[in-house]
């Protein structure tokens, strides 16, 4: 395997994102919840319902695996689906009352541990930083969608 310093930038920060995300899911074991799950309940929570092409799109995956996600929380019992009364061919996801509950139950609960992963830079580093992958998601957004 290629040093670090040896491997693409784009690799570099795939692998970074994929670390923090194992070191995110890890903290969140102990409630059985996945961080895709939470970030479901967390969104529901804060809209009435949403169409579960939009779920998808927030989570960056396709229809099938938001269908999967989906229907384990639904078993879980932690959101209902039904048709929306504007458009009857859609269906909207709502969160149930055990939904609430589960995301309750993570009170004082936060996704960012002690360990800060920008705590190696100075704050102008940081801003330089974010200026940079700000402007590098805005020309990836431009890709074609196919």
């Amino acid at each position: 395997m290629k040093a670090t310093n040896e491997l693409p930038v784009m690799s570099k920060i795939g692998m970074i994102f994929l670390t923090w995300r194992r070191c995110l899911q890890k903290r969140l074991l102990p409630y059985d919840l996945s961080l895709k799950q939470l970030y479901v309940l967390r969104r529901l929570q804060s809209n009435e319902a949403l169409a579960p092409s939009r779920i998808a799109e927030m989570l960056f995956c396709d229809r099938p695996t938001a269908t999967y996600i989906l229907n384990t929380m639904k078993r879980n019992g932690w959101i209902e689906s039904g048709k929306d009364p504007r458009n009857l061919k859609m269906r909207l996801v709502r969160l149930t009352t055990e939904g609430i509950e589960k995301l309750n139950s993570l009170s004082g609960f936060s996704l960012e541990p002690e360990f800060d992963p920008m705590g190696c830079f100075s704050e102008a580093e940081k801003r330089q930083f974010e200026t940079l992958l700000s402007r590098l998601y805005d020309h990836i957004k431009a890709l074609p969608n196919e």
